[in-house]
């Protein structure tokens, strides 16, 4: 957050949607719903359902096909999908929230901010800025599933599993100010395109307190 009171990062919830393939008896039905339902989220141009559809029927059914009691089907749904979804009353198939990084102001105050990415496994990461710096402070700790396994470390197919819930970051309050950097932003974009220039920086000091020259008459 800014000092002048503007969220400049935060968390928005999605979810992450999983199926436990040891309750699903109608496996047919729930491929071929699920499948209907991704396309309609990720099909973006005309022709690709068929495509879609195809791939999300053979990734179903290879998730379904597991001694495992928990498997992650998809990522990054919204509230509206996940209600979607949820209409379709199918046994098996659940959610579980998902923080996703959202920047109100977009670009603004970016190099000072950084961002959220993954990393090598596919876990999110702070990289620059406040993101990186402060990443352990800002992420908090994930949730998780334990499960039962037996001595080989397979899963107990009549063993039971715990949800261990995430636990939020904290909160940031930085001193830069909103209204100011805004301005500044959009003089230095307009003196880049004016003079075609590569780059630009801005230094804004207001000393406070002030003193008189002592020099001065």
């Amino acid at each position: 957050m800014s000092r002048d009171g503007f969220v400049l990062a935060t968390t928005q919830t999605h979810y992450l949607m999983y199926l436990e393939p040891q309750k699903i008896e109608n496996k047919d039905k729930v491929i071929r719903y699920l499948s209907d339902a991704l396309v309609k989220i990720n099909a973006e141009r005309e022709g690709e359902a068929d495509i879609l559809k195809s791939g999300f029927e053979k990734k179903i059914a290879n998730l379904l096909d597991t001694t495992l009691q928990w498997v992650i089907l998809e990522h990054n749904l919204t509230p509206y999908q996940k209600e979607d979804i949820e209409s379709l009353n199918l046994v098996g198939v659940g959610f579980e929230e998902e923080p996703v990084r959202y920047y109100p102001e977009g670009t603004l105050a970016s190099h000072v901010l950084g961002f959220v990415a993954s990393n090598e496994r596919g876990d999110k990461q702070g990289y620059e800025g406040i993101e990186g710096k402060l990443d352990a402070d800002l992420k908090g700790k994930p949730g998780r599933i334990v499960e039962e396994k037996d001595a080989m470390g397979a899963p107990i197919l009549v063993g039971g599993y715990t949800k261990v819930p995430p636990i939020n970051g904290r909160d940031i309050v930085l001193t830069l100010d909103r209204s100011v950097q805004y301005i500044i932003e959009k003089h230095i974009k307009n003196g880049v395109e004016m003079y075609d220039a590569v780059s630009g920086s801005v230094i804004v000091m207001d000393p406070i307190p002030k003193h008189m020259n002592p020099v001065q008459s």
